[in-house]
């Protein structure tokens, strides 16, 4: 997203202002340097890309779950270039199978 850091924050409290259960963002561009917004009735998963050797950092993954449901939610895997993320919802069932999300 283009714009200064008050347009994104803008964008970022009209999201979470729908107040679902689950928010997936990806392309956050963090680092382990840089922390996640925190944003109160959400826990959050995140996963940064490591620093990049030539040009800028891209990529980053967060999940923001509500708090009423995090303790269901676990991360499962992350690919080893932080590429993606797998979540595991063991609580949930679809056809009687557990219910996995991937970001």
């Amino acid at each position: 997203m283009r714009g200064g850091m008050h347009k994104k924050l803008d964008v970022l409290q009209s999201l979470f202002s729908s107040k679902s259960d689950v928010y997936c963002l990806v392309e956050t561009w963090l680092t382990e340097h840089c922390t996640a917004v925190d944003v109160p009735g959400y826990s959050c998963h995140s996963v940064c890309r490591p620093v990049a050797q030539r040009g800028p950092t891209r990529g980053g993954i967060c999940v923001y779950v509500a708090e009423r449901l995090s303790q269901f939610v676990k991360v499962w895997r992350v690919a080893a270039d932080n590429s993606y993320v797998w979540l595991h919802l063991p609580h949930v069932k679809v056809n009687g199978c557990e219910m996995y999300l991937c970001v």
